[in-house]
């Protein structure tokens, strides 16, 4: 593949499937500039515009109605298309299902722009399920749609915990590279492990107690209940003689403040040692937002909404390398 893009150079994007912004977040902050966005859920909209302050940016609530031509000409469209059908965890329906068969939808839309007006590259997200669900041929689809549209793809796996943040979260990105156009080749990329995953106690997902010493087990986007099914948390408060009985210990008058900051969701079985569920921030910070920008949110949303929000999202650092690789030399 020849490349003669020049270096430094600023693409423009639209946010498909925006939730509250991963993509965005990422890209804005290698240095391109966001167009528009499309998102269909009230609550992760109203993220996403105090979170980036889009004002008359273009916006459309639903891309099955979406129309080629009112969405500007940009380089780039980013799209986490819905991965519920996809799952593991999912109905795995896979590309037939109604969510994330919204697949279909985006390239539709690709291929309403005359050849010369489409977007130089897509960045797609999802599970790395979608690899091998339906015996790999939806994988094939995918490959075979970004083709016939005049894209040739490259993908890889790539684990947040390479990254800067420390989550165990796999996910399949794919990038379409224009025919008709010399783009940079973006794959592979590589990163550096940022610690190991320490699990205390066993039990299904939103059960099982880690060390906060290692690095999150995946976020999951179901809001609420245990951290968004993140898992609990042990945390260690005792500095001296530390010991697990069977009642819970005192509250203390800094109960809420730092890493104790625990609302009592477990009964009390322990003394000097604590279990909690990630709050909110946290699970923002493994996706790796600026605190900024959770703050925002959380000024207008709900933790069951903030849980949720989390969890769909995309991780940020890992938006912001490909973002860096596409104009660096």
């Amino acid at each position: 593949m020849v490349i003669i893009m020049s270096e430094n150079k600023q693409l423009t994007f639209i946010d498909f499937f925006a939730g509250i912004g991963g993509f965005r977040c990422g890209l804005e902050q290698a240095g391109h500039r966001c167009l528009g966005y499309i998102e269909n859920d009230k609550y992760a909209m109203k993220s996403y515009r105090v979170m980036y302050e889009t004002g008359d940016e273009f916006y459309h609530d639903d891309i099955a109605t979406l129309r080629a031509d009112e969405l500007p000409r940009s380089d780039i469209w980013a799209a986490g298309f819905p991965c519920q059908d996809i799952s593991i965890a999912g109905r795995r329906s896979g590309l037939e299902g109604n969510r994330s068969g919204l697949f279909f939808e985006f390239i539709r839309l690709v291929n309403e722009f005359k050849e010369k007006d489409r977007p130089d590259y897509l960045i797609l997200e999802n599970v790395k399920n979608l690899l091998s669900i339906n015996g790999g041929f939806d994988f094939l689809r995918v490959q075979i749609e970004l083709g016939e549209s005049g894209y040739d793809a490259e993908w890889q796996v790539l684990n947040a915990c390479h990254y800067g943040v420390p989550q165990n979260r796999e996910r399949l990105f794919i990038i379409g590279h224009n025919r008709n156009r010399s783009t940079r080749k973006i794959f592979p990329l590589t990163g550096s492990t940022t610690g190991t995953l320490k699990q205390i106690i066993g039990g299904a997902q939103g059960q099982r107690v880690y060390d906060t010493n290692g690095i999150a087990v995946t976020l999951g986007s179901q809001g609420g209940g245990m951290g968004a099914n993140t898992g609990l948390y042990f945390i260690d408060l005792s500095k001296e003689n530390p010991k697990i009985t069977a009642n819970a210990r005192c509250i203390q008058a800094k109960y809420n403040k730092g890493c104790t900051n625990w609302k009592g969701e477990i009964s009390g079985v322990l003394v000097n040692k604590r279990i909690r569920k990630l709050t909110t921030k946290e699970c923002f910070r493994l996706q790796g937002f600026p605190d900024e920008l959770f703050y925002k949110a959380q000024e207008v949303n709900s933790d069951s909404q903030l849980y949720k929000q989390a969890g769909n999202s995309v991780v940020v650092p890992i938006i912001k390398v490909i973002g860096d690789k596409m104009i660096s030399n």
